[in-house]
């Protein structure tokens, strides 16, 4: 979808409401095409380079620090397959927040159902950067990183919304609100493409670790020397581990990129489950916008516009009122709350 197409969203100028979805579908595909596009460019760069390693890391142990880049390059694209996932679900829920919306009876409406259709793309999109994002952090646990970025934080679901189990408190994942003996089958693309690079990513490290292996099996002689020295009271310490510097850094640094490595692949794990049967999905990306659409228009008639979005003056103090229906939202996030409750129409159309 290009810059033209996007800023006509939700303005009337497309012929149809098909117009408008054919649009959010292409740009949809689009993403989810190019990380497939990445993956497989990923792993033929991956299956070529794992090559190199196998058949020259006998003679050549350093030859295993190909796996460093290697892993960096597995988790980047894996990084982009959120992204771009995310990206997909929150158009695709657009549509079906679009579709939604004709099966609510008019006067259950606080504003008027044209408006609400008719909402311009790019408008939504800001309205959803405060909201979406404010729900998300009522939802989930994120620890910020200060230190190393590259490491992350893992979103968890906080502890109150894993016990409290009424619908009204776990609208965002599907698999809790369908009937026991049904089931809910979210697809599993994403998930045997990850569990692919996944599978670089441990075939990597565990050469990484073979090259470490190596280095020491290099220095044993010197490692059974400095022992019987030990033994005699003869050990010189200093010259000891100055004779295994190599294989003490080597060690070192394979062993916490490893650990750095693996606690990114779980919190990217973590965002794909999001995306499964989370706040990412494609269901609660369309209740999500029905709740951004709400608090967008609500903003704007606290500053003086009517249930038509006319009549104001100026939009000064957009982003504070948008803020506080953020904030008014998320109470009704919390446990013992509802957001059906919070969606009922304050002042009617």
């Amino acid at each position: 979808m290009d810059d033209t197409q996007r800023a006509n969203v939700g303005t009337g100028s497309y012929e149809d409401e098909w117009d408008l979805i054919k649009v959010l579908r292409e740009e949809a595909a689009e993403m989810k095409e190019c990380f497939t596009r990445y993956s497989f460019q990923t792993i033929s760069i991956s299956v070529a380079a794992l090559g190199v390693i196998l058949s020259t890391q006998l003679t050549k142990p350093t030859v295993g620090w190909i796996s460093v880049p290697l892993v960096l390059l597995v988790l980047a694209v894996m990084r982009i397959g959120i992204y771009k996932f995310t990206g997909a679900h929150r158009l695709y829920g657009f549509q079906l927040h679009l579709a939604r919306l004709k099966h609510i009876k008019d006067d259950a409406l606080e504003f008027r159902r044209e408006l609400m259709l008719g909402i311009n793309w790019e408008e939504a999109m800001r309205a959803w950067r405060v909201v979406q994002s404010t729900i998300f952090r009522t939802l989930y646990s994120v620890q910020p990183t200060k230190t190393i970025r590259f490491i992350g934080s893992t979103p968890t679901l906080k502890p109150e919304y894993k016990q409290d189990q009424s619908e009204s408190n776990t609208w965002f994942r599907v698999s809790s609100l369908i009937d026991n003996d049904a089931s809910f089958y979210a697809g599993s693309y994403m998930r045997t493409m990850f569990s692919i690079l996944i599978s670089i990513i441990g075939v990597s490290l565990l050469l990484l670790f073979v090259m470490v292996g190596q280095e020491i099996a290099n220095v044993w002689p010197t490692i059974e020397t400095a022992y019987q020295s030990f033994g005699a009271g003869k050990l010189d310490l200093t010259s000891f581990l100055w004779d295994l510097k190599y294989p003490i850094f080597t060690a070192l640094v394979a062993a916490g990129f490893a650990v750095a490595s693996i606690r990114r692949v779980l919190q990217i794990t973590a965002r794909r489950h999001m995306l499964e049967d989370g706040v990412h999905s494609i269901h609660s990306c369309a209740i999500a916008w029905q709740l951004v659409t709400i608090a967008h228009f609500r903003a704007l008639r606290d500053l003086g516009a009517d249930n038509a979005g006319n009549g104001m003056s100026s939009l000064s103090g957009y982003s504070r009122a948008l803020s506080e229906q953020a904030v008014d939202l998320a109470t009704f996030l919390h446990p013992k709350s509802s957001i059906y409750t919070w969606l009922e129409p304050k002042n009617p159309a």
